[in-house]
């Protein structure tokens, strides 16, 4: 640990580099306050794999209650953010790639009703990014099987999309700006935002620098970088367009409608369950019409809008 004193910093050790260091070992000093732990350079490669081996032998569990699997799988994600990021492609960071996404998988197959699995999410102390990976999933999931031209191998590139797609974004509070308004009005995020000019030119470009990063995954399915730089609706993988046109692939369009109903569901659902938790009245029921209503003002491609729009209409959220 870093200590900040007049005579300069100094560091206490806490580990070993002989000691067997486990999540439960980092969550005790979460609780009591620590934010940062420094790692001596020649010691950080092998912490890194260390901690990657841990979270995909456990993800590989077939003892660990749901519950638990979903908090796991967060962390899961920020490790392989920080591993991809820093060029860390490891055989465990592609391997922990794959299992995130085959345990993203088991749960939407044990949740086959959508409110089943709003319940495990929403209620679990997992980040926004995962909740969104696990609800778009099942969102892709369900729409490409409604598709007489789906196939599992686009449901496959879709659930890597939903894992990568945001990965150089650093925090919650990035992912959930989703337009331009955003930039504008930060009540729309339930969060105090405070941007800089510098952050929000990392926001409006993360979909570009993303489908640049995947090409660099050797296991990443043919065609997910064009999924991933579109699933904001641009093209070119840059700001947030206020009309989407026939420009991006039917695939970038069912990920991204299936994304902003995974973003609504995850506001509207916690807002309802704080109100219930508070016995407040929680007649502020879900009400996607007005969602779909504001949607089918930025979609041009109306036939495939309509036809993914529909099948969305039909999943019960309750």
């Amino acid at each position: 640990m870093r200590l900040k004193t007049s005579s300069g910093d100094h560091y206490i050790k806490r580990f070993l580099a002989s000691d067997n260091v486990d999540l439960k070992d980092a969550g005790r000093l979460v609780k009591k306050g620590v934010r940062e732990l420094y790692i001596q350079k020649q010691y950080k490669l092998a912490f890194t794999s260390n901690a990657t081996k841990q979270i995909f032998a456990k993800l590989k569990s077939n003892t660990m209650e749901e519950k638990d699997k979903i908090e796991l799988l967060s962390n899961s994600v920020d490790i392989l953010r920080e591993n991809i990021l820093h060029a860390e492609l490891t055989n465990e960071t592609i391997e922990l790639a794959q299992e995130t996404i085959e345990s993203v998988k088991k749960i939407i197959n044990s949740s086959p009703k959508l409110k089943a699995l709003l319940d495990k999410v929403i209620q679990n102390k997992s980040s926004y990014r995962y909740k969104m990976i696990q609800l778009t999933s099942y969102l892709s999931f369900h729409i490409i099987s409604n598709l007489e031209w789906g196939t599992r191998e686009q449901q496959e590139k879709l659930a890597y999309v939903a894992l990568i797609h945001d990965i150089t974004l650093s925090d919650d509070t990035s992912a959930m700006i989703r337009s331009e308004d955003d930039f504008k009005n930060a009540t729309s995020t339930a969060i105090s935002i405070s941007i800089s000019q510098n952050e929000k030119s990392e926001i409006q470009t993360h979909a570009f620098k993303a489908s640049e990063m995947v090409l660099k995954l050797p296991a990443a399915p043919f065609g997910t970088e064009v999924i991933i730089k579109q699933h904001h609706g641009s093209p070119g993988g840059f700001g947030f367009p206020s009309e989407i046109s026939d420009g991006i692939s039917p695939l970038a369009m069912v990920f991204l409608l299936c994304e902003d109903y995974a973003n609504y569901l995850i506001k509207n659902q916690t807002s309802s369950i704080s109100m219930a938790n508070n016995n407040i009245n929680a007649s502020h029921a879900l009400n996607s019409k007005e969602l779909f209503v504001k949607l089918r003002l930025k979609h041009l491609n109306k036939d495939l809008f309509d036809r993914i729009v529909k099948i969305l209409e039909s999943i019960s959220v309750f």
